[in-house]
């Protein structure tokens, strides 16, 4: 309809609707009388009216609108009517306009208890909690005692933020009704605000005496009991509920988690122990404890008697559940997170004859036996890794790895190369091609190792394991020695520390003739420790040229005695210069 907006914002209903928010209104004696309706205009605002209510409970929130506004313009003084325009403005999305026709409904019939509580609702949606309140103890003044208008009073006075009064509220519900759970569970609430925890504890005491079977209630209060520093009486709570319901795992997690709470590891272990062995209790049942167990040791992580329960209780769950391959990777992640690695092993291992396509398990276990030097295992599973989980940078870069420290760079360039091609961040592909240049020098295949350095460096700038290797091995060829020297100062940036480091870039000075420098720089790598038999030579050497010979040949002969393969170390260690 082309006039639709006309009626929406008819004069007349503007006024009466505007004067409804004025301020306080008139009584029904002093309101100035509606103009009378004749039986036409009432006969047709029935009609318009019959309409629109048919309209609004068939979706068709528009035509209501259309029809509600017609019916109010031709019997303006219809309370109903203007009641039920608020309705459907509300279902218009609309509560300023909901707003003012519930406001004149309740004009027209104040005594009405639904146009008050239209009235109070439209207040309560935007946030008017003072009028509301107003309205409904206007309301109660006419209504004595009406339940509804007491509890949405008391549900405001706690929104306006004055819980004791809302209380207050709730006790002339209760004098009025008896006792009732949910009115005690509001005051429960309420108190936890005014930060009154004896008060709430007693009111959730009662509500547990009208429903003892109410497990939220006890768990609730034996944190409270907890909290309040009476553990005994959390403990008298849920040794309650256990004895209701034994076979609960959410009661028995409860009382598990107080007593850990409490510092009875034994009891709480116990408790976890013997659920996690208990075939009733369902399946995810048992993952949620092994993974909030989980969570709580990952976020204490120096409580050896946390650690000691979580590892019992999840080496039970993965041994109860030794078919579900998400159980054995969970324990995986547990024992991983407190290093042990032997068992971080197996239960990989579990999960991938349970699951061989779990890239991540097949993952975890390469970079396991990896780091323990367990060189042959990774070689021995090479092809079943990448027939599992293939194009994965990370496993051919441990079996690449594998091959080089066993010797077979032929193979180690071939699944480094693999490496390099496989999805992974620069960081990583830098360490790739850094460990294939590696392989590529000790196959004597200078040009492709260069290449390999270049392209490492290239990836990760900060490489400093490349840094090294490269200005290491251009110095041993006597090549570009300035910019070997400058690598090898960025190496030491990165890693200063690092005994090979400091004895590459002694070595580079050495070469250049800066023998003091090279000494001072060779000293401090052999007095990390464990220095290599290389870098007892180059100490040596540097001694000898420092004319400080007979140090020098106790060097060597220390270099000899630890790496007899050194066999050209016997010309320098006999009579004459080396």
């Amino acid at each position: 309809m082309t006039f639709r907006p006309i009626l929406r914002h008819f004069p007349l209903a503007a006024v009466l609707l505007a004067s409804a928010c004025a301020g306080p209104r008139e009584s029904a004696s002093e309101r100035a009388p509606l103009p009378p309706v004749s039986d036409a205009d009432r006969a047709q605002a029935e009609s318009f009216f019959v309409r629109g209510v048919t309209a609004l409970e068939l979706g068709d929130v528009e035509q209501a609108l259309d029809l509600l506004t017609l019916a109010q313009l031709r019997h303006p003084g219809a309370a109903g009517i203007a009641y039920t325009l608020s309705e459907a403005y509300l279902a218009n999305g609309d509560p300023a306009n909901a707003g003012l026709y519930a406001d004149e409904a309740l004009a027209l019939d104040p005594r009405n208890r639904e146009y008050r509580l239209r009235a109070v609702d439209v207040r309560i949606r935007s946030n008017r909690l003072s009028e509301a309140l107003n309205l409904l103890h206007e309301g109660l003044r006419m209504h004595t005692d009406d339940r509804e208008f007491l509890y949405l009073i008391a549900g405001l006075q706690t929104e306006s933020g004055d819980p004791a009064r809302s209380n207050r509220t709730y006790d002339r519900i209760l004098r009025l009704d008896g006792p009732d759970g949910g009115v005690y569970y509001r005051k429960f609430r309420n108190f936890m605000a005014l930060d009154r925890p004896d008060s709430a504890i007693a009111q959730l005491e009662a509500v547990r005496r009208l429903d003892p079977s109410d497990t939220g209630v006890h768990q609730t209060l034996a944190q409270l009991y907890l909290r309040e520093d009476q553990p005994e009486r959390a403990l008298e709570l849920y040794r309650d509920l256990y004895a209701r319901y034994p076979g609960s795992p959410e009661i028995r997690v409860g009382m598990a988690d107080l007593h850990l709470k409490l510092g009875r590891w034994a009891d709480g272990e116990r408790i976890l122990v013997e659920l996690m062995a208990d075939e009733s209790v369902p399946s995810a049942s048992k993952t949620e404890v092994a993974q909030y167990l989980l969570g709580l040791y990952g976020r204490d992580k120096s409580n050896e008697n946390l650690r000691g329960v979580t590892s019992r209780v999840i080496e039970e769950y993965s041994l109860k559940q030794a078919t579900n391959a998400d159980a054995q990777a969970l324990a995986a992640d547990f024992f991983y997170l407190i290093e042990d690695f032997p068992r971080t092993i197996s239960k990989l291992e579990a999960t991938i004859r349970l699951a061989p396509e779990n890239g991540n398990a097949w993952r975890q276990r390469m970079q396991l036996l990896y780091a323990g030097n367990r060189y042959d295992e990774v070689i021995a599973l090479a092809d079943s890794a990448e027939y599992h989980a293939p194009e994965d940078a990370f496993i051919r870069f441990f079996i690449g790895g594998s091959y080089f420290i066993r010797g077979d760079y032929a193979s180690a360039v071939r699944w480094l190369e693999k490496s390099t091609q496989a999805p992974a961040r620069p960081v990583f592909k830098s360490i790739a091609w850094g460990t294939m240049a590696d392989a590529r020098y000790a196959m004597d295949d200078w040009p492709a190792a260069r290449t390999a350095y270049e392209r490492s460096l290239e990836l990760n700038p900060d490489n400093d394991t490349a840094l090294n290797n490269y200005a290491y091995y251009l110095a041993l060829r006597g090549e570009r020695l300035e910019e070997a020297k400058r690598m090898s100062e960025r190496s030491l940036r990165l890693d200063g520390d690092n005994a090979s480091y400091l004895d590459t870039f002694g070595w580079i000075h050495y070469l250049m003739g800066d023998y003091s420098t090279a000494l001072t720089y060779i000293e401090r790598a052999v007095a990390q420790g464990e220095a290599s038999a290389e870098v007892l030579e180059h100490k040596g050497d540097v001694l000898w040229k420092l004319n400080r010979k007979e140090e020098a040949v106790a060097w060597w002969r220390k270099a000899l005695e630890l790496d007899p393969s050194r066999t050209h170390l016997r010309a320098k260690i006999s009579p004459g210069t080396p």
